[in-house]
């Protein structure tokens, strides 16, 4: 009799552990199936370019020497650069564009883009926006370019049109 009842305890841990694994798959096919959903509906969130060099995050200051820039027909052009199209920003550049200006000289860039506005709250969400870029101080919105950010869930991508001319580069930051 103690043997049988030894049998149904491990029986039942058995049966727990596997409840708690199907579980687990059932909750991880459930979100790659909103991805699918997600991706369907916004194409961007699966398709885009990423920019992740580390000179890239604002906290980063740039000397003339090491400036680069988001505009394809220079030879400073930043290395993943392949101009106006979707972007999504990876470690160590950051995970997204500031809603601020960090000012000029930093980025990479000596003029510096960022995102004149507010990223979309909801998963799903699409907004035009404008990207501002910094000239120095007292020119913090010197120049502009028309873009739009999609909050895909765990991540944004940017459509981002080509800087304004070859000292500018959109920046990174860790969090908005």
């Amino acid at each position: 009799m103690g043997e049988s009842s030894g049998n149904l305890c491990a029986t039942q841990e058995s049966i727990e552990n596997l409840d708690s694994k199907l579980s687990k798959l059932l909750e991880i096919e459930e979100r790659k199936e909103a991805e699918r959903k997600l991706q369907l509906e916004h194409p961007e969130c699966g398709s885009y370019t990423v920019l992740s060099d580390q000179l890239r995050n604002h906290a980063n200051k740039t000397s003339s020497f090491s400036a680069y820039c988001d505009y394809q027909r220079d030879k400073k052009k930043s290395a993943s650069w392949v101009g106006s199209g979707w972007y999504r920003l990876l470690p160590p550049a950051g995970h997204v564009i500031p809603e601020t200006s960090p000012g000029s000289w930093h980025c990479g860039g000596q003029r510096t883009g960022y995102v004149n506005g507010t990223h979309p709250a909801t998963t799903g969400e699409s907004l035009d926006v404008t990207f501002c870029f910094c000239y120095g101080s007292g020119h913090e919105c010197h120049r502009k370019k028309k873009g739009r950010i999609t909050n895909c869930g765990p991540y944004y991508v940017y459509y981002l049109e080509e800087a304004p001319d070859c000292s500018a580069r959109y920046c990174g930051a860790d969090s908005l």
